[in-house]
């Protein structure tokens, strides 16, 4: 049987000129910093980070799972460590493995006693389970329960409800009482006490199941205080169980108002581990009001054997020799294996959305002792950072000649990197293109190009154009408080720029400063073609504002003009803000597109532009190729090795970038003796399909739906063999299914809607 590749005119949604290119993410380009080069450089950069372990190639070799808590980001790392290193390759290809809409943090688990990892992650109260399958080698994950974890509680009357989590408390999940099943330690529903969740599977004879009760509403014997991370211990909470108001009373009488009896601590995280070789798992815990970890130590008492007896706030320097964790807010610490000795070592990393420390925030304690005697020695602060382009908060890339020489050089715009609580800083990152016009290479060549930090801006992004007519390229800088700043460029045509601010802010035609709102991003083109350049600028609302230049070549002057331009708005996650990154370039038909980033990661690609700047332009697709590289996206289209293919640079909120090749799709290529053996019925139907692929062929990993215009109106990932797509609410009519396997894009049949 022979199917056809659909990427003729009618499928164009499906590429990126509406011909014949597609994008791939490509990791080749090397990028050095220092002299040294970035394995992972287009990995797209950590904020606050969670780590796992799981085995994701089938080797047998744990390899590396992270969860980017400030953009709800998955990042896969295979481990091509030898000989007890610590190396790892970033591995995208393997992260849509794991289930959409993960969010809060995550932690891989074996709840079943299978050997494979499973996924613990917050939900809204309580706590979602995901079960492993590994068929053949192909990993899926299904969900254990229809929401949350259940428990049992016993406060009088025996109840069952999900086991208690919030979004801003990371809980402990690991075996507590040496049974060999998942227990859990989160913090209570008042915040006040730590809540132990003993699983009683083992008692059952058993390890396939989560059989959760509430043994301990007062796991070892202490309290933290509603106000800060202060660790009230040794007290009478009744044996540990149930009365937790006569605990709060006695702490009230204690420590006068140190402890509220309503009051509610804003979040906290939870580790338990061996630290002593004495049997009894310590508590480290830390809060979101402090800069460290406390440790409180576990040991036998007259309270019984998992009563808290003593308290160090310099972990782990208290038993280790070297230095404590410490960020300016809200630390967090994992407990695994990086090194592959059979010893587990220690990561750190703000549990955190926004606002901290962001550049250093991924610590890497190796263990030179054992699990039951650890002595975590500080490797570095900045793991796997380091090996990427990594720059604070929010990067945004640019490609710019900034140095006449033919090749596109990086230039990337930023939120901020931050210090501290009172410290941060923006600036423009400059790394030259090294390479040739076919093979590029970047090196970093200046950590603050043109000095951008001294302005104390916050948000910059630069635009280049000519727009004094000498010949060469000048920059406008936006930046968080909607002004303009313009740098001209003395440097003249053909030589390096020599660029300096002309104007501290850009004013208009009239004399008004250019201000239209919040964090603009600036782009200079002729939009309107009329041989002068105009200014666009996307803002924080979503909108794009257009200025156009009635001045003349040499002479700029611009007039306000719109700022609702083409109807373009930009998905947003709360319908407030957007925050706009615009880019427009051209297609192979000379007409004008434009790539819109966003506040929630997308990527939307817009068209009918070319001579329609006061009309409504449409918006071509859900996402451009399914491409979310986190919150906050900055796309930017360049040709970087001369091929004739746009390639794509994204920025996000991570401050890293990704980088995707643009290749050529032949426009209807023919596969031989492929067939996706793939049954659609009931078709014709009222919008609800089945679809069900043969067991013995290869399933497509997602599986889109268009309409006659061309437009994806439906995606879905492809985990089983049996799925289904539900167009309710369309209108009637012939629909088109295409599925995506490695061979390309391929025709699956028609959907009619009566």
């Amino acid at each position: 049987m022979k199917l056809r590749f659909l990427f003729c005119v009618f499928f164009s949604v499906a590429t990126l000129n509406m011909k014949s290119q597609e994008f791939v993410r490509d990791q080749s380009i090397p990028v050095e910093e220092l002299g040294l080069d970035l394995p992972n450089a287009w990995a797209g950069g950590l904020n606050y980070v969670q780590y796992s372990k799981i085995d994701l190639d089938g080797d047998d070799q744990e390899d590396l799972f992270l969860f980017d808590r400030s953009t709800f980001k998955i990042l896969t790392f295979i481990n091509v460590s030898e000989n007890n290193e610590t190396e790892y390759r970033y591995a995208p290809e393997f992260e849509s493995l794991f289930p959409d809409g993960l969010r809060n943090w995550v932690l891989l688990r074996d709840y079943n006693c299978d050997g494979l990892k499973d996924i613990f992650s917050g939900g809204q109260g309580g706590i979602k389970l995901f079960q492993q399958e590994n068929i053949g080698g192909e990993i899926s994950f299904n969900s254990v329960y229809d929401l949350f974890i259940p428990a049992v509680y016993d406060l009088s009357t025996p109840f069952e409800a999900p086991v208690y989590n919030i979004s801003v408390d990371l809980p402990h999940i690991g075996d507590i009482d040496d049974d060999g099943d998942v227990d859990i330690l989160n913090f209570s529903d008042g915040s006040l006490t730590v809540f132990y969740y003993i699983n009683t599977a083992s008692d059952l004879g058993r390890c396939d199941t989560m059989a959760m009760e509430l043994a301990n509403r007062c796991y070892g014997s202490i309290a933290e205080s509603a106000e800060n991370n202060t660790i009230f211990l040794d007290h009478e909470c009744d044996f540990n169980v149930v009365n937790v108001r006569a605990m709060l009373d006695s702490a009230k009488d204690k420590y006068d108002d140190s402890l509220e009896k309503d009051g509610l601590h804003t979040g906290g995280t939870l580790l338990s581990l061996e630290t002593n070789g004495d049997g009894y798992q310590e508590l480290i815990i830390g809060d979101i009001t402090n800069d460290s970890l406390i440790m409180v130590t576990n040991g036998p008492s007259i309270l019984g054997p998992d009563s808290m007896v003593a308290q160090i706030g310099n972990f782990p320097a208290s038993f280790s020799d070297s230095e404590k964790i410490h960020y300016y807010e809200f630390p967090a610490v994992y407990h695994e294996d990086v090194n592959n000795d059979g010893i587990k070592d220690l990561m750190s990393s703000p549990f955190s959305r926004f606002s901290s420390v962001d550049d250093f925030s991924s610590w890497l304690y190796i263990n030179e002792g054992s699990d039951e005697f650890p002595n975590f020695i500080l490797e570095k602060k900045d793991w796997l950072q380091d090996e990427m382009i990594e720059h604070g908060t929010n990067a945004m890339p640019v490609i710019f000649d900034y140095n006449s020489d033919g090749l596109g050089d990086l230039i990337i715009g930023q939120k901020e990197t931050i210090f501290s609580a009172i410290e941060a800083q923006s600036s423009l990152k400059l790394y030259e293109n090294i390479g040739t016009l076919e093979q590029p290479e970047f090196t970093l060549r200046d950590n603050d190009w043109l000095g951008v930090s001294a302005l104390n801006l916050r948000n910059v992004y630069p635009a280049f154009g000519d727009l004094d007519g000498d010949g060469d390229q000048d920059m406008v800088l936006g930046e968080s408080l909607g002004f303009i700043h313009y740098y001209e460029n003395s440097a003249g045509e053909g030589n390096p720029v020599d660029l300096s601010i002309a104007e501290l802010s850009m004013q208009d035609a009239f004399g008004a400063d250019m201000d239209p709102g919040q964090d603009v991003i600036p782009q200079i083109i002729d939009l309107d073609e009329d041989g002068l350049l105009d200014i666009i600028l996307g803002e924080q609302n979503g909108n794009l504002n257009f200025y156009k230049n009635t001045g003349t070549v040499t002479d700029f002057a611009f007039e306000f003009v719109d700022d609702e331009l083409g109807g373009v708005w930009v998905d947003n996650v709360l319908g407030i803000q957007g925050n706009n990154v615009p880019h427009f370039y051209k297609n192979s038909d000379d007409e004008w597109m434009l790539l819109t980033g966003n506040e929630i990661g997308t990527i939307h690609r817009w068209n009918n532009i070319s001579g329609n700047l006061d009309g409504e332009w449409i918006r071509q697709d859900s996402a451009v190729m399914n491409i979310n590289e986190g919150q906050f996206s900055a796309p930017f289209i360049f040709d970087i090795n001369n091929d004739d293919y746009l390639d794509l640079f994204v920025g996000n909120l991570r401050g890293g970038v990704a980088f995707y090749r643009g290749q050529f799709v032949d426009g209807i290529a023919e596969i031989e003796s492929f067939d996706p053996k793939v049954n659609i019925y009931p078709n014709p139907s009222e919008g609800d399909f089945s679809l069900q692929f043969g067991s013995n062929y290869e399933l497509p990993s997602s599986v889109k739906v268009f309409n006659v215009l061309g437009e994806e109106i439906h995606s879905i990932k492809i985990r089983d063999l049996y799925s289904q797509i539900n167009l309710a609410g369309h209108s009637s009519g012939i629909y088109f299914l295409l599925g995506e396997y490695q061979q390309g894009v391929i025709e699956l049949g028609k959907l009619i809607i009566e």
